[in-house]
C-alpha cells in the first residue's frame, strides 16, 4: 500500500484531538505525524520535554509551520501511578478539553530487576500500571466524544509469557542480582517485558468488556503489535552499562530484518483514525500488520490471541490488581482516578 491509498482510508481528523503516549520519537513520533497529517491536534505525552521539542520540530520539517499549533507537549511519568494521575487530571483541567484518540504507545524494557515507587516490578509499573491510571482517569472526558479510539500498543512479545503472576511482580527479590551487569540479565528483562505486554492485552480486552456493559459503544478499545523497529528506545535511556553497550548491534540486527517507523506506525493509526473501525464496530480485537517480501507495509488485520491471553478470568485479575494498586495511590496521596467500579452485567 502506498502513502496516499493509506491516508485517503484514515477519517478526516480536522477539530479532533489525540493523545500519543510516547509520541516523541521512533513509532510514537510516527503516529504523532500520520494523525497530524489528517488534521488531528496531538499531545505528545511525554516525560522529557526536550525530547519532545525535538520531536515536534521534525513533525514540523516533515509536514509544514502551520502543523506547529497542532502538537503540543503534555507531560506524563508513566512510572507512578501519582505520575500518571496527576498528568490526567491536568489535561481534564485544560480549558475547553476534548479527547478523541488516545494510543498507548509507550513502554520500558530494562535488563535490570527493580521495584517502582508503588512497590511494582517496575517494567510492569511502567507499561501497564501506568497506563491504566493514566487512561481510566481519561474516560469520562472520551465519553463525551461522538467517537473515540483508544489503541493499546502491544507486542508478539506477549504470547511468550505465562500467566500472571502477581505475587512476583510485588516481590523485591534483591538475591537474584539482576542488576542489569551482565549479559544474561537480558533474558530476565525480555521476560519481564513479556509479562507486561500480556498485562496490556488483559487491560484492553477487560477494558472494552466492562465500556460494552455499561452501555458506551462509541469508544473503541483495541490492541495491535506495530512490527519489529530498529530504531524504538524501549527506554533504553534507563539501560544499565551492558543495555547501553549492546544497544547498538541490537538496533542494527533489527533494522536489516525489521520494518521502517512509518510503516511500523500504520496498524495503530488505521485502529485510532480508519472510518472501518467505527463502520465495522471494531473493537476488543487485536491487530497485527501484514509486510511485503521487502518488509513494507500491505495492510492490518484482526489476529486471535492466545488461549492464555483470552482467559476472561486472568483479565478480570488484572483490572483488579491494577484498581488496588490506584485506589491504595490515590487514597495516600488525596488524588482522584477514575471510578472504574465494575456494572451490574458483570
Amino acid at each position: 500500500m502506498t502513502e496516499d491509498p493509506y491516508l485517503e482510508s484514515l477519517e478526516d481528523l480536522t477539530g479532533k484531538v489525540a493523545i500519543v503516549t510516547g509520541g516523541a520519537a521512533s513509532i510514537g513520533l510516527e503516529t504523532t505525524i500520520l494523525l497530524a497529517q489528517k488534521g488531528c491536534t496531538v499531545y505528545i505525552a511525554s516525560r522529557n520535554p526536550t525530547r519532545a521539542t525535538s520531536g515536534i520540530d521534525a513533525a514540523v520539517a516533515r509536514l509544514s509551520p502551520d502543523v506547529r499549533g497542532r502538537i503540543a507537549f503534555h507531560h506524563l511519568d508513566l512510572s507512578t501511578v501519582s505520575g500518571a494521575i496527576k498528568s490526567a487530571n491536568a489535561f481534564l483541567s485544560r480549558e475547553n478539553a476534548r479527547l478523541d484518540i488516545l494510543v498507548g504507545n509507550a513502554a520500558v524494557l530494562t535488563s535490570a530487576y527493580s521495584l517502582g515507587l508503588d512497590g511494582v516490578e517496575s517494567t510492569f509499573a511502567t507499561n501497564v500500571l501506568g497506563h491504566y491510571a493514566f487512561i481510566t482517569t481519561l474516560l469520562p472526558l472520551m465519553k463525551k466524544a461522538e467517537e473515540a479510539s483508544v489503541v493499546v500498543v502491544n507486542s508478539m512479545a506477549y504470547a511468550r509469557a505465562p500467566r500472571i503472576d502477581y505475587g512476583e511482580l510485588l516481590r523485591e527479590r534483591r538475591e537474584t542480582g539482576e542488576d542489569g551487569s551482565s549479559i544474561i540479565h537480558i533474558r530476565g528483562g525480555l521476560a519481564r517485558y513479556g509479562v507486561s505486554k500480556l498485562g496490556l492485552m488483559y487491560f484492553a480486552r477487560e477494558l472494552d468488556r466492562r465500556l460494552r456493559a455499561e452501555g458506551i459503544l462509541t469508544i473503541k478499545v483495541n490492541s495491535c503489535h506495530p512490527g519489529v523497529v530498529g530504531s524504538t528506545s524501549l527506554g533504553c535511556d534507563t539501560l544499565n552499562p551492558v543495555g547501553k553497550f549492546l544497544e547498538p548491534y541490537i538496533k542494527s540486527f533489527v533494522n536489516l530484518i525489521g520494518n521502517s517507523t512509518t510503516d511500523a506506525a500504520k496498524t495503530q493509526v488505521f485502529l485510532a483514525a480508519s472510518k472501518r473501525v467505527h463502520e465495522d464496530d471494531v473493537h476488543g480485537e487485536y491487530w497485527v500488520p501484514l509486510f511485503s517480501w521487502s518488509s513494507r507495509y500491505c495492510e492490518c488485520k484482526s489476529e486471535a490471541i492466545t488461549k492464555v491471553a483470552a482467559d476472561e478470568e486472568e483479565q478480570r485479575k488484572l483490572w483488579a490488581f491494577c484498581e488496588e494498586i490506584v485506589g491504595k495511590v490515590s487514597g495516600e496521596e488525596g488524588i482522584s482516578p477514575y471510578d472504574s467500579t465494575p456494572s451490574a452485567e458483570l
